[in-house]
């Protein structure tokens, strides 16, 4: 082939991945350049990938993306996003949310996202739901080696009328039996209230289109000896139909069960629902601290549920984005900057109304407060029975210290 009429090799990711569909791999991406262009240099591939990928970190590493801009200023190296370790889907502002390469202080680019997508929906335990029984006789296991984030779950035939029983964000679980033994390995949720009926199979002619919220590997299955599902008697949910688990009579505390199936595949959530575990592992704690009381793991769930809802991630984005555009990226009580001492743009967000004490309100930026670690430790921490206020804690290290 003439030199001339060999594109860049950015080119070449670019048309690698439009003809590629939902999730993909970036031994894909390899793999068709390979095909179409052979001894084009790997490291040359996989350089021109981070490079283009809007949430990889090392992106800023390459001179194309040292000035600063947003993800939806039209660049060609704005094309990636990465779902998962070396799985890759095609960025979309509306899906993923507005991505920036941003300076810091220190002269060392960084990347945020700056704001999610607002349809982004928000998981937590007590939305799981179902559990349903999985199998796939030819080869052993089932659904396992899915590389895109979504597949159509199949149903027995004479069971169509439970494939739409499940709503759309309803959590299944999904279980299955892998030499012998009994495991978990999905937490899926329904993406639309359509019937897929492609399947050839005389025994499973009925679909549905999930998305995969979490997902372990074969390798690193869930058994379920090793969960409080241990004590549930399954009979009756491994006929392949989804099975509502508050009806199962042998479940005694159906929070309990969410939360310990949740914390289970809390290394295997994937995609956009990483946010989720993020935000619900945070709240837990808040919980905890504002509500020492409260030892039932019934009322923790329930109200994780709820303060998820309640308090609006976009709304923490945008309070840290305003203080780095201010440059007054520091802790509102101590000044400490993580930006200063060790080049990266870390705060906490502090909800200045508690939990125990606020209720249900609306939150504004003005209600938010940036505080570094030990500082939000001790501002949920009581002192003769009461928790200080932004400018009491202040003021309280600032005498310690005179």
């Amino acid at each position: 082939m003439n030199q001339d009429q060999v594109p860049l090799i950015r080119e070449m990711v670019a048309e690698a991945v439009e003809n590629m569909q939902g999730q993909f791999s970036n031994a894909q991406i390899r793999q068709y350049i390979k095909n179409k262009w052979p001894g084009t240099n790997r490291a040359s591939i996989d350089a021109d990938i981070i490079t283009m990928t809007v949430n990889h970190e090392s992106r800023i590493h390459y001179t194309v993306n040292y000035k600063p801009r947003l993800t939806n200023s039209g660049s060609v190296y704005d094309l990636l996003y990465r779902t998962r370790r070396g799985y890759l889907e095609k960025y979309n502002e509306s899906v993923h949310g507005l991505w920036e390469i941003v300076s810091s202080p220190s002269q060392r680019n960084t990347i945020r996202q700056v704001s999610q997508p607002a349809s982004q929906p928000i998981y937590t335990p007590s939305d799981i739901r179902w559990i349903k029984n999985i199998s796939n006789a030819e080869i052993g296991r089932a659904y396992l080696d899915v590389v895109s984030d979504s597949f159509v779950l199949h149903f027995p035939t004479h069971h169509k009328g439970n494939v739409l029983s499940p709503a759309i964000d309803d959590i299944i679980l999904l279980y299955q039996k892998i030499n012998g033994e009994s495991v978990f390995t999905h937490l899926v949720t329904p993406i639309n209230n359509k019937i897929d009926e492609t399947s050839q199979r005389a025994e499973y002619l009925y679909g549905r289109e999930v998305r995969i919220i979490a997902m372990t590997s074969e390798a690193n299955v869930i058994p379920v000896k090793n969960t409080l599902w241990k004590d549930v008697t399954f009979s009756g949910i491994s006929q392949g139909n989804a099975c509502e688990i508050e009806h199962i009579g042998s479940v005694n505390s159906l929070q309990e069960l969410q939360l310990n199936t949740w914390e289970q595949f809390e290394d295997y959530f994937v995609g956009l629902a990483i946010e989720s575990r993020s935000l619900v592992d945070s709240l837990l704690d808040d919980v905890s601290v504002d509500f020492p009381e409260m030892d039932a793991i019934e009322g923790k769930v329930i109200l994780v549920s709820h303060f998820a809802r309640e308090r609006n991630r976009a709304l923490i984005d945008e309070k840290k984005r305003q203080a780095l555009l201010k440059n007054e990226f520091h802790c509102e009580v101590c000044s400490f900057s993580f930006q200063a001492v060790y080049g990266k743009d870390f705060l906490e967000c502090h909800h200045i109304f508690p939990i125990g004490k606020s209720g249900i309100r609306r939150n504004s930026l003005d209600d938010l407060a940036l505080v570094c670690s030990n500082c939000h430790r001790m501002l949920h921490t009581k002192f003769e029975n009461e928790y200080l206020s932004i400018a009491a804690l202040a003021e309280r290290i600032k005498t310690r210290n005179l």
